[in-house]
């Protein structure tokens, strides 16, 4: 079977900054709270979990060092939990989130809201700071005012964010410059952000499942690669093989593909036997009503491809059904499927 590669966006999401500020979003002076990842200092540092567990793995490091991002924003909904220990003895009420993209050392994204003492389950609005205004590291962090970020065809929306208190949730899972417990709560917080993209082929993207070669034939297995081609990483489970994985199909000259398994950069297919052949014929992928910009790959009579392992094994099972091997060959006269 074809094997996937991981899931990656054409967008990454590579830093952030937790300030406090007042009421109207500016920051309140040298000794505010600022909480961030390595692009801009990373302390007091910002860890991470993907999801809304609470012990849940942290996905950016161990230490302030290495406590840098780069989340890759495929296609869907994301939420990520905030732990960040109080620095210093200040209590401010009101808290920005900011979020940089690709690099940057501007925010694209900033929301404020008041800090959340209250419950578990209730949590303050949130919305657009509109006032924030700071110097990082000789680059202006002035608030974007906005909650949307936009890189050609990917849209990245934050759709909630919230930051508690650490009387709440009563967490000692790090210190305000590494990932260890130290008998200190702290702050727990967290955003979600939402993703759309309409799905993009790479150039010479369609290619023969096995042999990787450009030129596919009526009934192989290809694989198609791009960005934001599904919303999950799913594989078939029956036979026949179904038009529609997770959201995602494709069309090869029009014809609906079976599919064996999709994911944002993968999908593995098989050319439909009713495609015409043509140098250039067009494949177009459909996720949750988003298309694609056409691709195209050249279809003729035959193009064989056999799958290979290892030292440039072929993917051979003998009579038994076993991987055929240099230590499990295939018997004389036996029958061996490749």
């Amino acid at each position: 079977m074809m094997a996937g590669v991981p899931a990656w966006s054409a967008v990454r999401l590579t830093a952030m900054q937790i300030v406090s500020t007042d009421t109207a979003g500016k920051i309140q002076g040298v000794g505010a709270h600022r909480f961030r990842t390595t692009l801009h200092g990373g302390q007091p540092a910002i860890f991470l979990v993907k999801g809304e567990e609470l012990d849940g793995a942290i996905v950016n490091g161990s230490e302030t060092a290495d406590n840098d991002i780069a989340l890759p924003m495929t296609v869907g909904t994301h939420t990520y939990t905030i732990f960040a220990e109080r620095a210093n003895s200040y209590t401010w009420t009101n808290y920005t989130l900011q979020l940089f993209f690709d690099q940057s050392r501007s925010a694209q994204i900033s929301a404020l809201t008041e800090l959340n003492v209250n419950s578990t389950q209730f949590f303050p609005p949130f919305g657009v700071n509109p006032g924030m205004v700071e110097d990082l590291g000789g680059y202006p962090g002035r608030s974007p005012g906005t909650l949307v970020y936009k890189s050609g065809k990917t849209e990245v929306t934050l759709t909630s964010f919230r930051f508690s208190d650490s009387s709440l949730y009563k967490q000692d899972r790090v210190s305000p410059f590494e990932a260890k417990s130290n008998r200190i709560m702290e702050n727990v917080g967290q955003f979600t952000v939402e993703v759309k993209a309409a799905p993009e082929l790479s150039a010479g993207g369609v290619v023969n499942g096995a042999s990787f070669a450009a030129k596919v034939a009526p009934g192989a297995l290809i694989s198609l690669f791009g960005t934001d081609l599904a919303v999950e990483t799913v594989g078939a489970t029956e036979l026949p093989l179904p038009r529609q994985l997770g959201g995602t199909s494709v069309t090869i000259g029009g014809k609906a593909a079976p599919l064996v398994y999709v994911s944002a950069g993968q999908i593995n297919a098989q050319v439909p036997y009713e495609v015409v052949e043509g140098p250039a014929v067009p494949v177009v992928v459909t996720v949750n009503g988003e298309v694609s910009t056409p691709g195209s790959v050249s279809v003729v009579s035959a193009a064989p491809g056999i799958f290979q392992f290892g030292q440039r094994r072929a993917v051979v099972q003998n009579a038994d059904y076993s991987v055929n091997t240099a230590e499990d060959g295939a018997a004389v006269n036996s029958y061996a499927v490749a």
